[in-house]
């Protein structure tokens, strides 16, 4: 397992592979993409996302971890 990504750099990859800054409610970005998924990523300074919400994000992208880094 890599190291776990902060949440503006989760943001960064989502954008990267086709999602959109839809809004964003205090430090809680929600990203869609072009068939409406929507993925809520926490953006909170200095803190790695959790290791669950981490995996879950993958699941809902449709994304293994590998695929992720190299993006």
């Amino acid at each position: 397992m890599a190291k776990i990504p902060r949440g503006r750099e989760m943001v960064r990859k989502l954008l990267r592979i086709g999602f959109v800054l839809n809004r964003q409610h205090g430090s809680h970005c929600v990203m869609k993409n072009a068939t409406g998924e929507t993925i809520v990523v926490p953006v909170h300074a200095g803190r790695e996302l959790k290791i669950g919400l981490f995996r879950s994000i993958f699941s809902q992208i449709g994304v293994s971890e590998e695929e992720f880094w190299e993006i």
